[in-house]
Order: C-alpha cells, then sequence, then structure tokens
C-alpha cells in the first residue's frame, strides 16, 4: 500500500473569481499495510521512506465545472498548463472551492477512497457497483472530513509521478534501477 501524505492552502486570490487555486504540497511517502484494511493514523505509521516534497497545484474551475491537480514538474511554483504535469481532472466541488486549507492523502488503500467518496457524495458506494478506483487523492478539510476526490487510475501511471517528485531512497524504488527511468519516460525528474 502507497501512502503519500500531504497539505493544501488556497493561494492568493486573483481578480478572476471563477478559479479557486491551492499549492499541494506532500512530504510524507509511506510504504505498509495493506489495501483492505484503514489507514493507520499517522503516528503509527512507522516506515517513512526518506524523500524530498513534491510540489502541485488543485485547479477548482467553477465556470468549466472542473477541479483539476497538476503536479510541479518543472519546479518553478507557477502554475503552468501547458507544461506542467495534470494528474487528474474531475467534477466540480463547491466545498473545495471556497476552502482555505486541509489535507492531502494519495493513496491506494481502498478503505480510505470508499470513505472518502462517502463523506464527498453523502452516501456510501453501492456494493453492486462495479466502480473500481486503483488510486486515488483524497483532500480534506481541517477536520479530516473529505471535502473531494479525484480518480488517480491507474496506479502505475498517477501515484508513481508524484512518487518520482520525491525521489524516495526506499529498497522498493532502487531495486534493479527500474524507477528512474520510469520517471524519465514521464519526463519528471528526480529531485
Amino acid at each position: 500500500m502507497f501512502t503519500t501524505i500531504g497539505t493544501f492552502e488556497r493561494a492568493k486570490k486573483k481578480k478572476k473569481k471563477q478559479f479557486a487555486r491551492f499549492n499541494v504540497s506532500f512530504d510524507e511517502l509511506y510504504m505498509e499495510g495493506r489495501l483492505d484494511q484503514p489507514i493507520p493514523p499517522v503516528e503509527e505509521l512507522a516506515d517513512m521512506l526518506p524523500n524530498s516534497v513534491a510540489q502541485g497545484f488543485l485547479l477548482a474551475d467553477k465556470k468549466a465545472g472542473v477541479t483539476s491537480f497538476y503536479l510541479d514538474s518543472n519546479g518553478n511554483g507557477k502554475l503552468n498548463k501547458k507544461k506542467d504535469l495534470l494528474i487528474s481532472t474531475t467534477s466540480f466541488d463547491k466545498t473545495l472551492y471556497k476552502a482555505r486549507q486541509g489535507d492531502v492523502l494519495a493513496t491506494n488503500n481502498q478503505v480510505a477512497m470508499i470513505d472518502a467518496l462517502t463523506d464527498v457524495i453523502g452516501v456510501p458506494p453501492s456494493d453492486g457497483s462495479s466502480l473500481v478506483i486503483e488510486a486515488g487523492l483524497i483532500v480534506s478539510n481541517d477536520e479530516g472530513k473529505a471535502i473531494d476526490f479525484l480518480a488517480l487510475d491507474p496506479a502505475e501511471e498517477k501515484l508513481l509521478p508524484i512518487h518520482c517528485m520525491m525521489d524516495p531512497q526506499g529498497s522498493f524504488y532502487t531495486e534493479d534501477n527500474w524507477f528512474e527511468p520510469f520517471c524519465a519516460d514521464l519526463g519528471v525528474e528526480l529531485a
């Protein structure tokens, strides 16, 4: 199971009220636990991999009705839709648009994703649904309630770009040197 923990904070407001831009910072990466078990509290996660900080942006576009997540792949701290790596796009959520700050969690933990979807849509996804989500970005307010969820499918292409920017040092990534060429193929250089 991969769990990447970070925070988001609203960027300075622009004159265009149709957009809300949030700066995202991932600074903790864990690889432990089981996909079908709840994520333990952060204080119980013991095996944090040494890593750098990955930066990105959440863009809530009220006019277009979409929320997008970009990685700051050129590292300049500014959102450039043509140069930064688009990771996910989902439908617009007013709760995120109005938010000021909170937490973000990129994970492939099924329990955490179902709990987040339940918070966001107000009811649990039906048991008979064919909904399969391999990975997701959970956006939570300061109280820990999920206010938005962005699917990151498939996991190989969506979680790992975040990990590339974090340049983790665990044996999973350094074994057979498979990680560096993957990151280069995505256009994301290791930190």
